[in-house]
């Protein structure tokens, strides 16, 4: 697992699950979900914890798949 700090940008109601676009430092965004519906603040400091064999990663210019989960073993 890794810890990363962040900064909650928006958090997004979607179904039973929360939405949340991210920013660690200022120089990455990125969106996680949290499998449950829970309450954040805008600008609130979050700690999130995430398995690396989850995640997928895209450039931001182009949109392209730079890694996805099944290439993190």
């Amino acid at each position: 697992m890794i810890k990363m700090d962040a900064v909650i940008n928006l958090a997004e109601i979607v179904g039973s699950d929360t939405t949340l676009h991210l920013s660690h430092d200022d120089d990455m965004d990125f969106i996680a979900i949290a499998r449950e519906i829970e309450q954040f603040e805008l600008d609130q400091k979050i700690n999130v914890l995430f398995d690396p064999r989850q995640i997928h990663i895209f450039d931001a210019k182009t949109g392209d798949v730079v890694m996805n989960a099944a290439q993190v073993r």
